[in-house]
C-alpha cells in the first residue's frame, strides 16, 4: 500500500470507483475511530497497523488534519501537505451522518444513532 499527503488522499477518494460506486470520500475522525478494535488492534486483515488520514481538519491549526493509528486507536493531528499516511475510502449508504448523533426519546433514555445503543439519561435512575 502507498501513502499520500492529505490533498492527494482527498483526490484519490474523489476519483475512486469501486463496486459500482463513485461517491467515496475520506472518513471523519469519528468514523475511523469506530473501526479500531481495542482488543486486538484492527478488525481487518488488510489494514496497515499505522496512521490513516481523516477528512477532519484540526480546528487549532487548519493546515493540519486528524489522523488515526489503526493499531492503537491513538488520534493525532499533522500537516496536510508534508506528511504521508494511508487512505481508507468510505461511503455513506444508510444513515445520514449529518443528522444528530443523540436523540432524546423523552422516556428517560437517549438513543445514540452512531452506535445503535440506548443510554439512561440520568444515572441516578439506576437503583
Amino acid at each position: 500500500m502507498k501513502t499520500y499527503n492529505w490533498n492527494e488522499a482527498n483526490e484519490i477518494c474523489k476519483n475512486f470507483n469501486f463496486a459500482g460506486h463513485t461517491d467515496w470520500r475520506l472518513p471523519t475522525v469519528k468514523e475511523l475511530l469506530s473501526l479500531v478494535d481495542y482488543e486486538c488492534g484492527h478488525p481487518f486483515q488488510s489494514v496497515q497497523s499505522s496512521n490513516y488520514w481523516s477528512a477532519t481538519t484540526y480546528a487549532g491549526h487548519t493546515t493540519n488534519a486528524w489522523i488515526v493509528n489503526m493499531y492503537s486507536g491513538h488520534v493525532y493531528n499533522d500537516y496536510k501537505t508534508s506528511n504521508y499516511y494511508y487512505v481508507w475510502p468510505v461511503r455513506s449508504y444508510m444513515r445520514d451522518i449529518t443528522a444528530p448523533r443523540f436523540e432524546d426519546n423523552r422516556d428517560g433514555t437517549i438513543t445514540d444513532h452512531q452506535t445503535a445503543l440506548m443510554w439512561l439519561k440520568y444515572l441516578e435512575d439506576v437503583k
